[in-house]
């Protein structure tokens, strides 16, 4: 096989168009990856799945990784971003090398390349992970989690393809200690639970929010704080919802020899 050295800095390029938008309808661009969306729960370490879609083959990518806040990407001993990329869809005697750089403005940078011309197999499906941890103090919720900058090239390198962003929901809920019915979020019915348990001197340890082996009006207080979280966060939300544009992703074919 003939080795050549792929430029990995044509991928380097900086994108200014980003878009505010909802989640972003798959069925628009042609070659894009993604985000697969999940239910995750306060305090928990997740996966995300990047997800390619592609009619070309593809050899190279670029994007740009934005979490919500109190989601972290976790790190190895040395520092080092835990990304990797997907077995599946890489070819037989694969030279594709994954590296990721945190940007000035936060976002996550992934950069792929190839030293062969080997294109990734498949049309559809995971292309690379990311281990993430959930603050434990995340309120539950819907947070979107993006991608800009989104550029998928072909073994000939001047083919490229381009998104401004893809925006996917991560739900937040369910585990949290004060959501005490566990109905999958905190309001005046965890509250009211509370306060009938303490009423009883109940020792019962899901109503014991605050750990320290009693139930009583600190545990009510508690439930009471994040339940009025709760309803701000959410309230937020909807307001984002109104104010966002609603544009779908557009998935660009440039050719340097013949720019749109």
């Amino acid at each position: 096989m003939k080795k050549t050295i792929f430029p990995i800095l044509m991928l380097c390029i900086s994108f200014t168009n980003q878009m505010k938008a909802e989640d972003t309808l798959l069925s628009t661009p042609d070659n894009v990856i993604y985000v697969a969306s999940q239910h995750v729960t306060p305090g928990e370490q997740v996966t995300l799945s990047f997800q390619m879609k592609n009619t070309a083959p593809i050899r190279g990518f670029q994007f740009d990784l934005y979490l919500p806040d109190g989601f972290t990407a976790m790190k190895n001993s040395k520092g080092k971003i835990l990304g990797t990329l997907s077995k599946d869809r890489q070819p037989e005697d694969d030279e594709h090398t994954l590296s990721m750089a945190v940007q000035p403005d936060g976002a996550i940078r992934f950069l792929c390349g190839s030293m062969y011309d080997d294109s990734f197999t498949g049309s559809d499906g995971e292309i690379a992970t990311l281990q993430v941890e959930v603050s434990a103090s995340m309120i539950v919720g819907d947070y979107p989690v993006i991608l800009r900058s989104i550029k998928l090239t072909e073994s000939d390198i001047s083919k490229y393809y381009e998104t401004s962003e893809m925006r996917t929901t991560f739900t937040v809920g369910g585990s949290t200690t004060a959501d005490v019915n566990g109905d999958g979020t905190v309001n005046a019915l965890d509250i009211q639970a509370v306060i009938n348990a303490a009423a009883i001197e109940s020792v019962e340890a899901k109503y014991d929010v605050n750990s320290d082996g009693k139930v009583n009006a600190l545990d009510i207080q508690e439930v009471i704080n994040i339940s009025a979280a709760t309803a701000a966060r959410q309230l937020e939300l909807e307001q984002m919802k109104l104010q966002a544009p609603k544009l779908k992703a557009r998935s660009v074919r440039r050719n340097s020899k013949n720019a749109e």
